[in-house]
């Protein structure tokens, strides 16, 4: 089979690999489809330290099962969920399976992930794929479950003022499922025109480009206290200050973003005005489940966010150039059939 290979810092391969075995349990999935997530950008930039070389990456994936271990039918075009956890610790048995300790993501570290044709999937990690929906927007139950969850974290999300920091796939994802949830004002912030053009496209209420604007005259001018809540989903000091510097007295915001490792925040501000701040780690299962479900209600356009499909040996270039800046490309989706 063709598989991408992450060799190292700037340098992928498109080689040829055995076809997996099946252990007890598993099920062999051709892969149809699979988006490039940033995350795998900065891992093919060397700069995260969550991907170890020679690996595969990907983890958002969709396919349809060659061999069945008989829970699901061969021929079952299928959506994976790719976080795998020992569910025995407390946190798994209480539902929070993100926060185990052993989980494993396909596709991070030195777990072997998606940009591949087949792989070897345990059956319980595979979800049908709903009906009519298209394979590619398949890929997209996993960034929908981090969105989708990091907006559970907001208490009552109905006729609030929101801001997201970030008009990539997750926030403009977010944006979506805030309107989905009745947000009464969306803003999304962004440096890059075309993104924020696509986020008014599906529904967000406000733009701000930060390196064109001044940031805080446009929320002062329409919110003086401050936003009610903010998202932030790039994870860099700037962004991260933004949020928080947005947000009223008493504010919440949702860190989702996690590109820099050590950021510098104002503590005197965040204590003595009583904002709050929550990390949002991608997903539990029940909401990826959800995602699913959303997906299967289609109250979203997906397809709006797949800026091109490419072809296994089209990625390296693809690749190179998400890594040079091209913020024109919202998703870029591999697609193996």
């Amino acid at each position: 089979m063709k598989a991408l290979v992450y060799m190292k810092p700037y340098c992928l391969k498109v080689q040829d690999r055995q076809i997996p075995s099946l252990k007890k349990g598993q099920a062999l999935i051709k892969i149809l489809a699979s988006g490039i997530c940033g995350s795998d950008v900065h891992g093919y930039m060397g700069i995260t330290g969550r991907r170890t070389p020679p690996m595969v990456m990907g983890h958002e994936f969709a396919g349809i099962i060659q061999k069945s271990a008989g829970i699901i039918p061969e021929g079952t075009k299928v959506i994976v969920e790719p976080l795998v956890t020992c569910k025995k610790c407390s946190y798994c048995i209480n539902g929070n399976t993100q926060r185990c300790m052993d989980r494993k993501l396909y596709g991070s570290f030195d777990i072997d992930g998606a940009f591949c044709e087949y792989m070897a999937i345990p059956e319980e990690l595979l979800i049908p794929l709903p009906v009519g929906a298209d394979i590619a927007c398949g890929v997209f139950a996993e960034p929908l479950a981090v969105a989708w969850s990091a907006v559970q974290h907001l208490p009552d999300v109905c006729g609030k003022s929101i801001l997201v920091v970030g008009a990539g796939t997750i926030g403009q994802l977010i944006s979506q499922c805030l309107k989905y949830k009745n947000a009464e004002t969306v803003i999304i912030s962004d440096t890059i025109n075309s993104r924020l053009n696509t986020a008014k496209r599906l529904g967000a209420d406000i733009t701000i480009n930060p390196a064109k604007q001044d940031f805080m005259t446009v929320i002062k001018d329409r919110f003086p206290l401050g936003v009610d809540y903010a998202i932030e989903a790039v994870g860099l000091n700037a962004t991260v200050n933004q949020a928080l510097s947005a947000i009223k007295n008493g504010g919440l915001c949702i860190w989702v973003g996690n590109n820099e490792k050590n950021v510098e925040i104002d503590m005197q501000d965040i204590v003595t005005n009583e904002k709050r701040i929550i990390g949002s780690y991608i997903y539990n299962h029940k909401i990826f489940l959800e995602a699913v479900d959303l997906l299967n209600k289609k109250p979203f356009n997906i397809k709006a966010l797949i800026s091109i499909k490419i072809s296994i040996q089209e990625a390296p270039n693809m690749f190179s150039k998400l890594a040079n800046g091209a913020g024109d490309i919202l998703k870029a989706v591999i697609m193996l059939n």
